[in-house]
């Protein structure tokens, strides 16, 4: 194995433990990730819970078609994993699925960046 390609793995297993730690002890500052998607995705997968005015289908200001991938996700994760793990960790499972898109768009992104700037010079 190749010295870049060990530190590109090393990187990326330090990266993703450190993405889970803060999201798993950070608090959630913007209510609207709150009251926006989560609350929503929790009335989408148990079928009880709030649903924001947004969500209202009088005002229809927010789709779900941005969840429903994330539901359908949930649902999967319940029915594989509902005699290992609590259901409340459903919740935990998509915050880290959610990191870990977003660490595979900024390293692609990094390396997109990368290339091209070493190909400029």
């Amino acid at each position: 194995m190749k010295a870049n390609s060990l530190f590109n793995v090393s990187f990326v297993i330090v990266y993703t433990a450190i993405r889970v730690g803060l999201a798993n002890m950070a608090p959630i500052t913007d209510c609207d990730e709150v009251y926006n998607y989560w609350e929503p995705l929790h009335f989408l997968h148990h079928g009880s819970g709030m649903q924001t005015w947004e969500y209202a289908p009088q005002y229809a200001l927010r789709t779900y078609f941005y969840l429903l991938p994330m539901s359908c996700l949930s649902q999967i994760y319940e029915f594989l994993l509902q005699t290992v793990i609590p259901n409340s960790w459903i919740s935990i499972l998509q915050h880290c699925l959610s990191l870990n898109l977003s660490f595979i768009v900024e390293n692609n992104d990094y390396n997109g960046n990368n290339m091209n700037m070493n190909m400029n010079m």
